[in-house]
């Protein structure tokens, strides 16, 4: 069970201490503890709402409502980065909005896993510690890749960030594509390859690909269609953005 929780925390919340990252990389912020704890306090409200709240949720529009509800806030998550980009007086509400959406997704994700392993007669003390473990990695792996974005960038380019922080965006709301598949909304499309065999989704690596890139061992063309899109629209911006701040210190 320490293992499994280790890994289940990876996969739903590593990829929020990424975002973050991300975010203070291309936007130029140093958040303060004030708003950190405003941030993860308006985060976890909205995630216990929404787990509160998903069993009615999932009746609305003849029971497909979980799943327009998680696709609507990843694109209410793309849409405020979008508009960070552009308008800068928007920026902090919209970078906020980006955060929380993305954020109360992936927590309602490991809080259900969390109770249901709890409820299934596991044990709290293991499940915290694992939880604590799975904390003390994700804010290391956070670090480091912060580091190792910014070595790439100074060697080879600010588009180095920007194309990291695009193809992020694009992974995790290319799965806005899968959501609506399931419950036929869209069409999936083919598949256009399957590398399982090299990378399995549900490996180590698979959890950790998937936090960064939002990777897909077998993709549908409809994934890769939404993947593609999304990627050209926020590499625009994230690299206009950049540059634009990076000069302004030389103004």
């Amino acid at each position: 069970m320490f293992i499994n929780t280790v890994i289940i925390f990876l996969r739903d919340l590593l990829p929020i201490f990424i975002l973050f990252t991300y975010v203070q990389n291309t936007f130029a912020l140093q958040y303060s503890l004030k708003q950190l704890g405003v941030l993860s306090v308006g985060a976890l409200l909205g995630m216990f709402a929404f787990v509160a709240s998903s069993a009615n949720i999932s009746e609305w529009f003849d029971g497909i409502g979980l799943e327009l509800s998680q696709s609507v806030l990843l694109l209410l998550s793309i849409l405020a980065l979008l508009v960070a980009a552009h308008f800068k007086k928007w920026l902090m509400l919209s970078l906020t909005i980006a955060l929380c959406s993305f954020a109360i997704l992936k927590l309602a994700s490991f809080y259900v896993y969390f109770l249901t392993a709890w409820q299934g007669h596991g044990s709290l003390q293991i499940l915290l510690v694992a939880g604590c473990v799975g904390f003390g990695i994700s804010l290391s792996f956070a670090v480091l890749w912060s580091f190792f974005l910014n070595e790439l960038s100074s060697r080879f380019g600010l588009f180095i960030n920007s194309l990291a922080f695009a193809s992020f965006v694009a992974g995790h709301s290319a799965q806005i594509s899968d959501n609506l598949a399931q419950v036929d909304v869209l069409g999936a499309g083919e598949t256009l390859f399957d590398i399982s065999h090299i990378v399995a989704d549900k490996s180590e690596y698979g959890h950790l690909l998937s936090a960064l890139f939002g990777f897909e061992a077998a993709p549908t063309s409809g994934f890769a269609l939404f993947y593609l899109i999304v990627i050209a629209l926020c590499f625009s911006a994230f690299s206009k953005h950049k540059a634009h701040v990076t000069e302004e210190p030389a103004r």
